[in-house]
Parts: C-alpha cells; structure tokens; sequence
C-alpha cells in the first residue's frame, strides 16, 4: 500500500517534473521495487500536453515465453474502461448535462428504435438488453443452458450482459 501511494504521488506531482529525467527515475524505482522482472506485469504510460513523458513496461507479458513488457505492446482494455466511462456519464448527470431515466435517443438519437425507452440509467446497470458487440452466436463459453432463466431486457428483449451499453454510452463524450 505504501508503495501504491507513492506511484500516485509521484502521478499527481507530474506536472512539476515533466518531460524530467528524475521522473522516470523516480517512477522506475517505485515499479521495478513492486513488479519483479519474472512476473506478471504491466505497461504504464504517462501524457502531458500529448506527449508520452514516461513510456515504459515492467514485468513480464508472458510468463510461459519469457516475453517482458517494454512500454510498447498494445493490451485489449476490455471491461477495465467502463467503471471510468460510467463515472464520465455520472459527472455529466451531476452537472445537470444529461439526465439518466431519459429515453438514450434524447442524446444519440441515430440509435436503432428500440421499441422501448431505454435510458442511460439502465445502459449504466447493463440492464437495456443490448447485445455486446463481439457477440455474433454463441461465445467462447459455449451455447446457453437448456436450464437458464429467461431474462428480458428493459426493451423487452432477450437479456444480454454485453459491452454495447458501455461503447455507446462513451459517445456522450465525443
């Protein structure tokens, strides 16, 4: 915990070191002390004025090939963006910009017709039904069990847990 204080002080005191070699210093000293060269780890980048002024890996990509991270390979973020996405959305209700049990075609109306209001509140809680984008027929799991229970959507729909709620909802910030 002390050591995950100190990254994040070190995050937030950035701008006073930026660009600065001290600060890479600094930010190696901390990750390579927490992430051991032999084990899982992670790449972290640091951006100032849209520019990199930390790029580096820590760690191993692949433990099985001995594969390290050197700041440069490019990780599928999957669901780690939505709690990010969804705070995004929550700070613009909060400032009074969009209000969550509004029907989502108030704010991005070349939407499909649902059928059904479907709010922002709902896309939030993944409970509008909407299919996840990477899910054509069954998935890698295997078909749906003869014993499920049935869910519906919001829209009336089958219920699908699906990211597609959250990649429309980040349109609110374009």
């Amino acid at each position: 915990m002390k050591n995950t204080a100190l990254v994040v002080s070190m995050l937030l005191a950035f701008n006073t070191y930026a660009a600065s070699p001290s600060l890479s210093s600094q930010i190696d000293a901390v990750m390579n002390e927490i992430i051991a060269n032999d084990t899982p780890g992670c790449n972290l980048g640091i951006s100032h004025d849209g520019q990199f002024i930390h790029k580096a890996g820590y760690g191993l990509a692949n433990l099985e090939l001995n594969v390290p991270l050197d700041g440069n390979q490019v990780h599928r973020m999957a669901s780690v963006s939505k709690q990010f996405t969804a705070m995004a959305v929550l700070i613009l209700a909060q400032q009074g910009k969009i209000d969550l049990d509004k029907d989502i075609h108030t704010y991005l109306p070349t939407l499909p017709d649902y059928k059904a209001k479907v709010t922002t509140r709902q896309m939030l809680d993944h409970v509008a039904g909407m299919g996840d984008y990477d899910l054509i027929s069954s998935s890698f799991e295997g078909e749906k069990s003869e014993h499920a229970i049935t869910l519906k959507s919001a829209a009336g729909g089958e219920f699908r847990l699906g990211n597609e709620d959250y990649l429309t909802i980040s349109e609110f910030m374009m």
